[in-house]
């Protein structure tokens, strides 16, 4: 579920880069990276719900 805006602002990139809209592509773009980024950052400090 934490993965789920990084995959929207990575289709409405898409979207706006299909229909020329440059600014709106560039900022889509930047949000997904940066949605990317605080996901993986969740991912990697989340405790282990296992007992290993």
């Amino acid at each position: 579920m934490i993965i789920f805006p990084s995959l929207l602002f990575g289709v409405l990139a898409v979207l706006a880069t299909l229909t020329g809209r440059r600014p709106a592509a560039l900022t889509s773009w930047v949000l997904a990276l940066l949605s990317m980024l605080m996901a993986m950052y969740f991912h990697m400090n989340d405790p282990m719900n296992i007992s290993l």
